[in-house]
């Protein structure tokens, strides 16, 4: 009975794992402690079942949930490319073959996730952009996102807000993406507050604008 229950703890813990419902962080020192606690524990399970029983459960779980992660994570990634095609009026082939384009073409898209790269795209969407933007911004967001990573759907956002007060057309992303990495590297502001500022700044223009605009205007009459 003690050894079913250890081979259900053993795979529980990988579950947990493997699911990321908490993964083993090593950042801080309680963390890296309970991290520390549980992988001792799952040592501790395998050996207690014996080596070959406990190397075959922990070997025969690990590729049962691997198969089962992929599945989950290919049933997101097609609810993403549903809901993004729904959204910019696109087929869900057209963005398919757009995800296989972009990581075919950019390195960066090798070190995302797939689900990211499709919720990339699926953000780029709902931000009315159609699949040309799309394959003109996802390579500079992805460059400046990759670095820090951020909350993306805020990330994707604040720069499509960003090319749109500078009257940017998305063909001139990359450009706008290298003025942002510009600034990261000579200031103490992050990405993300690097884009927010340059947005503060656009809107702070564009306000005087308008505001020179109206002034002119009551002269007039």
């Amino acid at each position: 009975m003690s050894d079913v229950l250890t081979a259900l703890e053993i795979i529980l813990l990988l579950v947990v794992l493997w699911f990321s419902i908490k993964k083993f962080d090593l950042s801080g020192y309680h963390k890296g402690l309970l991290s520390l606690t549980e992988f001792i524990l799952l040592v501790a399970g395998v050996l207690s079942l014996g080596l070959l029983v406990g190397t075959l459960i922990f070997f025969g779980a690990n590729i049962l949930l691997a198969v089962a992660l992929s599945i989950k994570l290919a049933f997101q990634e097609d609810d993403l490319l549903a809901h993004a095609a729904a959204v910019s009026g696109s087929t869900k082939e057209e963005l398919k073959w757009l995800v296989k384009r972009l990581r075919w073409e950019h390195q960066v898209f090798h070190y995302i996730r797939p689900v990211a790269r499709v919720q990339l795209i699926d953000h780029l969407c709902q931000r009315a952009r159609n699949v040309a933007e799309i394959e003109a911004m996802a390579p500079a967001i992805a460059m400046l996102w990759v670095m820090e990573r951020p909350e993306l759907g805020k990330f994707v956002a604040d720069f499509d807000r960003l090319l749109r007060l500078w009257r940017k057309p998305a063909s001139e992303a990359m450009s706008v993406a290298d003025t942002i990495a510009s600034m990261g590297q000579h200031s103490p502001m992050n990405t993300q507050e690097a884009i927010v500022s340059l947005i503060k700044a656009a809107e702070g223009l564009e306000l005087r604008d308008h505001s020179a605009d109206a002034t002119v205007e009551t002269e007039v009459a």
